[in-house]
């Protein structure tokens, strides 16, 4: 009978050829711990640079998760509250209200679950040659900002309206209230004491970061510059390994099953996985039946797309990640190969 790892090495080597994508980086875990990681195929076409684990590849909106993990903290910290009206979290910008928004309040809360009725869905990027914008330029939607304007196009509470122009209004609350310098801050706060050592959210990358993996269009092209900059960060901005985000995961684990040395105790990780609206939680979704359920999130870059999934209960879960807009059929593909290998319950 073929082992685990060989009916999803199958599953990966028919799809990287199927699908054109040019690498992939996986990590499982099963019982709390990774159980294997491995990465297939070409981090660089141009320069025959093959992926390997340590390889960083950009989460796009896998970046949530961490945000909100971040959020929590200081949350559990006692340092910011979810519930409070975020135009008094606001102090160098002002939100702009109108016709929808005025006098309702908006909160944490709100942001993470995508609850606030706000607009700008995501983000495109910018090219290496091209100005990058302020964070304030960003949030108003002025050149040389390539998104609109961050305001609300629903009544803010009524629905889930998913907007990763809320993440940016948390990364502007964060900076007003705790740390200027957000990258940092998330290192200091989340990164680090994961020991999630080949991951940042410095935009661009840090040249010291030799080992990433390029970015190929639909059609198998790299991108001008290997890589689009995502300076809004806190909705898109992590460059991370497969191995490094399971870490992430398997935090999230063991803080629901009350580890006493997990960074978020039982609380505020329940907390944060609870759904405010259908299954939108905090920075995650939330999907399951037949008894088990699982908190997770996608991500879809220029040139990058991904996904991760892991269980509240028995320590399961896949992260995988690509260098492809094609990629998202095989981020599917090996996501239920690994479940159905595995026998994820109700998955």
């Amino acid at each position: 009978m073929p082992s685990a790892l060989s009916v999803i090495e199958d599953t990966i080597a028919s799809g990287l050829k199927r699908y054109g994508v040019p690498s992939v980086s996986v990590a499982v875990m099963k019982n709390g711990a990774i159980v294997w990681a491995k990465a297939y195929g070409m981090a660089d076409k141009t320069s025959g640079r093959s992926a390997d684990t340590n390889t960083l590849y950009q989460v796009a909106s896998m970046s949530k998760s961490v945000n909100a993990f971040c959020v929590m903290r200081l949350v559990q910290d006692q340092r910011l509250s979810l519930d409070t009206d975020i135009r008094s979290l606001l102090h160098s910008w002002k939100f702009p209200d109108n016709e929808f928004s005025k006098n309702i309040p908006i909160t944490l809360r709100n942001l993470l679950s995508h609850t606030a009725g706000l607009g700008v869905h995501g983000f495109k990027g910018y090219l290496h040659t091209e100005k990058i914008p302020s964070i304030d330029a960003m949030l108003d939607g002025q050149p040389p900002s390539n998104s609109g304007k961050i305001e609300a196009i629903i009544k803010p509470g009524t629905k889930v309206e998913y907007s990763g122009g809320g993440t940016l209004i948390i990364k502007k609350i964060l900076q007003d209230n705790i740390a200027s310098n957000y990258d940092s801050l998330l290192e200091v706060m989340v990164l680090r004491p994961l020991g999630m050592m080949h991951s940042t959210f410095k935009q661009p990358l840090d040249k010291k970061y030799t080992n990433f993996a390029a970015a190929y269009d639909e059609f198998g092209k790299e991108v001008p510059g290997k890589y689009y900059i995502y300076p809004e960060q806190s909705p898109d901005g992590l460059w991370t390994t497969a191995s490094d985000y399971a870490r992430f995961v398997i935090s999230i684990q063991r803080s629901l099953a009350g580890n006493p040395t997990a960074l978020l105790n039982r609380q505020a990780a329940t907390l944060m996985l609870t759904p405010v609206l259908d299954s939108a939680a905090l920075g995650f979704f939330i999907t399951g039946k037949e008894g088990q359920t699982y908190f997770g999130h996608s991500g879809g870059n220029i040139g990058f797309r991904c996904a991760y999934n892991g269980s509240f209960t028995g320590g399961t879960g896949v992260v995988v990640l690509t260098n492809s807009d094609r990629g998202g059929y095989l981020v599917g593909d090996i996501i239920k190969c690994v479940a159905a290998v595995y026998q994820w319950k109700g998955f």
